[in-house]
């Protein structure tokens, strides 16, 4: 007896699996071709890693300098309410020394 591939029911299985397979080594191949040759290698992010480490040394140098601006604009805001205290009380001293001389 013999097979005849074509005609069979297992000429179309095979037929179907050997679509599937190219297509699945397509898909493969593709997928390699515009994502692996963009894979990130070792020396590259060491690299990376060098060229960065300024701007992470500036990040820093940028979060203590907010932090000294930030204490001295508390301090210059204590020193704002004092100043507005002491003129509100020479105000209100002038205000006595007026009402004394303008009193006959």
């Amino acid at each position: 007896m013999k097979l005849d591939l074509e005609n069979s029911s297992q000429g179309g299985i095979w037929k179907a699996a050997a679509a599937t397979l190219a297509g699945m080594l397509a898909t493969g191949l593709s997928a390699w071709l515009l994502f692996a040759q963009e894979a990130v290698t070792r020396d590259e992010v060491l690299h990376f890693i060098q060229r960065e480490t300024p701007y992470i040394e500036d990040r820093k140098a940028i979060q203590e300098s907010l932090v000294r601006n930030h204490e001295s604009i508390l301090r210059m805001a204590d020193e704002i309410a004092l100043i507005r205290a002491q003129q509100m009380r020479m105000e209100s001293k002038l205000d006595v020394l007026l009402g004394q001389k303008g009193a006959p």
